[in-house]
This record gives structure tokens, sequence and C-alpha cells, in this order.
């Protein structure tokens, strides 16, 4: 059997690299459905809002009239690439409570991510983002799964909301996993480019199980955080340049995607914003890829993967989604993606974030875009107000990753890549989805 050969019922079938690899590739459907479930969502779970700050690049493409944010350079008046990436996470987490109409304190779990080491930018983002804060890494799906555990941590009556960040840096992600940009480095077609920016996503809307959540360490309404922010600010290293310096706001006017009514709005309001419904965590599929730059061909068979589970889990076809969009396949992976969803007897025209994110007519990227930003900032800035206003009826969302790092494929190990899927409907579809 070929590594692209399906297996039994037609999940994508993983290279065998190791004794027992094969047999556990031929699992039946049934079992490997019962060990990893798509999630259906007992009730609907509300984007309250979805912000973006985009950087040079970002804003020169097809979306940069949208963004919220528009950075005036990758420094933002920080010393390191790296600690600007950190404030992209800032601005966009304080933008997206602000957007959702919500106060600090009703925020109850920040799930974040990026891609530096150790998650640097999430980290120390955290210091002045100050809430009760899980740092994630899904590479470029970080994205898809914050929105996949936010949404199930709603569901479960856990958490009132959840903020979930996610932000890339170009030139940080450049010399941490290939070669600094200083370098000048020759690219292959295939080569992609690591998005600039953040966006940030409130979901939620519910009480947690049990009750209201607590009042805030100062008492009810208090924020007392306040402080303590106050002091971690005096340990970040500024530029010359205040907060005001870090980029404009000629993106929409709300300063977000978001409908600005908040709690008080109740569940009137949450059937006027796009609702996740259901969700498929991804497995890793490593096809032996180990060209670090052809992230869309290692990462197309984990998001065909994952396409396949979605669908047969919720036994839907793909003419039921107005859109299944992808997160960086660009233009190498995403055919690479509908042929093998094709050899399964599925025919679906996917769309793909990587390929809307930059102008390929003006703009030297090759491939497309990449990164954990890159499918935040389409999603945030336009499929969720496709579906919000009712354009999209049902979107698939399919944030996919590579899951390397420099000093794996330095020792010539292929790229293990995972893509988890989270089923976004129009807002009044919720409960009939």
């Amino acid at each position: 059997m070929s590594g692209l050969d399906a297996v039994a019922g037609g999940t994508i079938a993983a290279v065998p690299t190791r004794e027992g690899r094969a047999a556990q590739a031929a699992d039946s459907v049934a079992g490997a459905q019962a060990r990893r479930p798509t999630m259906r969502f007992t009730r609907p779970v509300p984007v309250m809002a979805a912000v973006t700050v985009a950087g040079p690049a970002e804003q020169a493409g097809p979306l940069g009239g949208r963004f919220d944010r528009l950075l005036a350079d990758h420094l933002v008046g920080q010393r390191t690439w790296e600690m600007a990436e950190a404030h992209f996470q800032e601005m966009a987490a304080e933008m997206a409570i602000a957007a959702a109409g919500l106060r600090r304190q009703d925020i109850d779990a920040v799930l974040g991510g990026d891609l530096q080491n150790q998650l640097g930018a999430t980290g120390f983002a955290a210091r002045i983002i100050d809430l009760p804060m899980l740092g994630l890494y899904g590479a470029c799906a970080t994205c898809g799964e914050g929105l996949l555990l936010g949404a199930a941590l709603c569901d479960a009556g856990l958490c009132r909301h959840v903020l979930v960040v996610v932000s890339s840096h170009h030139h940080a992600a450049e010399r941490q996993f290939r070669f600094p940009t200083e370098f000048g480095t020759q690219l292959p077609p295939t080569a992609q480019w690591t998005a600039t920016g953040a966006a940030a996503f409130v979901l939620g809307g519910g009480d947690i199980a049990g009750g209201a959540a607590p009042p805030g360490p100062d008492g009810d309404g208090g924020d007392g955080g306040a402080s303590r922010r106050e002091r971690n600010k005096h340990t970040r290293r500024h530029g010359d340049e205040a907060a005001d310096g870090d980029g404009d706001d000629r993106g929409r006017a709300s300063g977000g995607n978001g409908d600005v009514h908040g709690a008080a709005a109740g569940a009137a309001a949450a059937s006027r914003r796009p609702c996740i419904v259901a969700a498929t965590p991804g497995r890793v599929v490593d096809m032996g890829v180990k060209d670090p730059y052809d992230m869309g061909g290692a990462e197309a068979p984990a998001a065909a993967d994952t396409i396949l589970r979605h669908l047969r889990g919720r036994d839907l076809g793909p003419r039921a989604f107005s859109a299944i969009v992808t997160g960086d396949l660009a233009r190498y992976g995403r055919p690479v993606c509908e042929d093998l969803l094709r050899q399964e007897g599925v025919e679906a025209n996917l769309r793909d974030c990587g390929e809307r994110l930059y102008d390929f007519a003006r703009q030297d990227v090759h491939a497309g875009g990449s990164g954990a930003a890159c499918c935040g900032l389409v999603l945030a800035a336009d499929l969720l107000p496709r579906v919000r206003a009712g354009e999209w009826e049902r979107l698939l969302f399919v944030a996919t990753g590579a899951l390397l790092s420099k000093t794996s494929y330095q020792q010539g190990q292929s790229i293990p890549c995972v893509a988890h899927a989270v089923e976004i409907v129009a807002p009044g579809l919720g409960e009939r989805a």
C-alpha cells in the first residue's frame, strides 16, 4: 500500500516509519471515530468578537481595508521582533474584549499561541493581559485548536467567555525555523510567507455551570489586576514610541468584528452572531515530506484526513457547506488536498487562507501565506463577516500546521502535520445546525 492509499473506509494513511505504524494506519473507521470523534456541541457557542492586528505586507494585500489595526512597521516601538509580536497579542486581546462589550474580569480563560520557542510571544504578552492563560502550540493550526478548545469550555459550562489569541511574525519565524532574513536566502516556489500580525476572538456568552462567575479580586466589578498590569508594563522595554505609535485604526471603525453589546444583551445578541456548532480535532499525519520549504505539500494529507472525518462524523457532504477553507496549504498544497479528497470520492472546491491574504500580482510571497496569524487574520477579517452577513450559512474552517523544528529537519526527520476543523454557522442557524 502506498503512502497515499486510503485506509478502510477512507481516512488518509500515514507513511509507516516504524514497526507497528502500518497496523495503526489500517484501523477501521469505526474504531478511529470512536477514539477521535467529531464534537457536536450541545449548544451553539457564539463568536462574540473577532479582531485583527496586521503587519505592513498584510495590509498591502486584498484584505488590507478590513483589518482593525494596521502596524506602521515590524517593531512597533519594541527592541526586537519577538517582543513586537508579544505586543501584537496585547493589542489584539485588549481590542477583542472591548469589541465584545466586555470587561477584563468577564474573561474566564485565555487560550493563546504563537510560533516562537516556548511560546515566547504568548508568555510575554500574558504578563500584560494578566488573565488565566493556557498556552497552545499547534504551529499554523493554533487558531483552530484555540477555537475548538474554547468552544468546548463554553459548551461544557466551565467558562462564560474565552479569549483566543494567536500571532506570528515573519522575521522572528524566519530566523527561528530557517535563516535570518538578513541572510538573503533564495527561496523555492513552494516556500510561503509567514504572516505578521495577530488575531483575537471572544467566544461564549453563557453562564458558568453552578452559578455566576466569581467577582474580581477587588470585589464586584473590580479589576484587581490593574495595578499588577501597570507594574508588568514597566518590565517591558519600550522604544521611543508610545502606544499611540503602534499603528493606526484604519480598519473597521467599530474596532473589531464584534457585536458590541456584550453580556447584557444575553441570548438575543447571541442570535445575531456566528456560532461554532461542531469541531473535529486533527490527528497527526506524516507522509514523509522532509522539505521545510514545502509546508503546503506536507500539510495537505492532514487537512484531507480531518475534512473526511468531519464530513463523516457529521453525516454531511461538502455541498452542505457554503465554503470549506483551509489554513495555509497555499498554491501548491490546496490542489494536493483536493486530489486526495477526490480519491476518496469527495469533490470539494477548497479555498485557502494562504492564497487569500496576499496579492500575488503585486507581492512576492511565493506560494502564499502561512504562520499562526495567517488563517486567524483571514477568518476574522474575511470569513466571519461573510457568515455574519448571511452570505455563507455554514463554514468549515480547517486550520493546518506543520509540527517541525529547525532541529528536527536538520536531523533528517520528516514533517508531522495536523489540521483542526471548526464548523461555524450563520446567525440564527445555531439551534438547527
